[in-house]
């Protein structure tokens, strides 16, 4: 049975659909134009209401439905219009101002640390590394943020299931979506992590894009994990299991002090 499941950026305007069967893998790795380049600069904290824009189709839905059942009986327009609401709540985009430290390497996403440990990261970082794993339920704000300022070198879409995010063992199959970020003192991978609710991964920067620390870059809609890979020995970790984290505020990760703008990324 072929699925239709894809990856989706917007660049210059222009929103673009990758879809593909079950099955396959499908890497992302070429340059953009300038007019693709997102957030080069401390002007916006853009792409502006790239979330709304995912929400409102859904939103507007919920709320069509309390029109003809309003016209049966006020009472039972209650629950589309609540749906409506919490849609709206899920798609929710504060702004945030990311503190200025180069050192810092912020959180991907808002919820709640589900594991700090060391896996084999061969794609990009070619060797071991750092992860730091982060639960987003479906009342946390679901866009991700980059962790580091620089360029998204490529992206990486591998299908899988759908198990609840919360569940380590289990998510560690799920659909995933993988992003190469090459900051100024070397290399780290974002991981997107499809949940049980979570079907759609949606990205708002192509390859090739520069990104501010804090810069938005896509969002996983109803519930979802989120990965931060950095090589072992490049930086240590400032959070542990159950804390709290917001995207682009928290600093879950420091450099070491011995890693300085420009070092070479790991062999491998």
């Amino acid at each position: 049975m072929v699925r239709d499941w894809g990856v989706r950026w917007e660049g210059c305007g222009a929103r673009r659909r990758v879809g593909h069967g079950e099955g396959d893998v499908r890497q992302v790795n070429h340059t953009v134009g300038d007019g693709a380049v997102v957030g080069d600069g401390a002007a916006a904290d853009g792409p502006p209401y790239a979330a709304f824009r995912e929400g409102w189709p859904l939103v507007a839905g919920a709320a069509a439905l309390a029109l003809p059942l309003a016209a049966l009986d006020r009472r039972l327009a209650w629950p589309p219009l609540l749906l409506a609401a919490g849609i709206a709540a899920f798609f929710r985009d504060p702004r945030r101002e990311t503190p200025p430290d180069d050192g810092a390497i912020y959180a991907a996403a808002d919820g709640i640390v589900l594991a700090v440990d060391e896996v084999e990261e061969g794609w990009f970082l070619g060797g071991r590394a750092l992860r730091i794993v982060t639960f987003l339920s479906i009342f946390d704000v679901h866009v991700n943020r980059s962790p580091v300022a620089g360029a998204l070198r490529k992206v990486l879409h591998i299908p899988g299931g759908y198990a609840a995010a919360m569940s380590r063992s289990g998510s560690e199959e799920n659909e995933r979506q993988l992003l190469a970020l090459e900051g100024a003192r070397g290399p780290l991978v974002v991981v997107q992590v499809a949940g049980l609710l979570a079907r759609r991964i949606v990205l708002w920067a192509a390859p090739g894009a520069r990104l501010r620390a804090g810069q938005k870059f896509g969002m996983i809609k109803f519930g979802s994990r989120t990965d931060v890979l950095i090589p072992v020995g490049r930086a240590r970790a400032l959070v542990g299991r159950g804390d709290r984290v917001r995207a682009g505020i928290t600093p879950i990760a420091r450099y070491n002090t011995e890693i300085v703008a420009g070092s070479p990324r790991p062999a491998g």
